[in-house]
């Protein structure tokens, strides 16, 4: 399990590196494209253009540097809102759980920890809040 979760975060790194890196070259790349275009268009620029462009995108950059990291939190928050959906969604568990047992593949033979009247407290001092589990 560790293994894939350590694959995992890597390939999480590694887009990150990409998106950010895309976050910082993006309003380069919007600036040339749109002077590029201009130049395609009309043929030439002249000075009063090229600043007044120059200006907007300065005025631009900062929404233009966030756009992906807000594409990304859009995602991430669209993931979530699915398995929250889905959580809340499943049946409701009977309201008492005394006496509930969950099935699992381990034989007692094959588990790895066992306790037996057993009482956990938080703090030492306080008195146990499971008791002879």
């Amino acid at each position: 399990i560790r293994v894939n979760e350590l694959k995992n975060i890597s390939k999480i790194r590694a887009i990150n590196s990409v998106i950010y890196s895309f976050m910082g070259l993006s309003p380069v790349f919007i600036s040339l494209a749109t002077f590029y275009t201009y130049i395609s268009l009309n043929g030439n620029i002249d000075a009063r253009v090229a600043f007044v462009s120059m200006s907007i995108f300065s005025i631009l950059r900062f929404p233009l540097i966030f756009l992906p990291e807000s594409i990304r939190i859009m995602v991430a928050a669209s993931v979530s809102y699915s398995r929250i959906r889905k959580f809340l969604s499943l049946p409701e568990i009977a309201e008492s759980s005394k006496g509930y047992h969950v099935e699992t593949n381990i034989s007692d033979e094959k588990a790895i920890i066992r306790v037996f009247d057993a009482s956990f407290s938080f703090i030492s001092d306080n008195p146990p809040f499971l008791k002879n589990i």
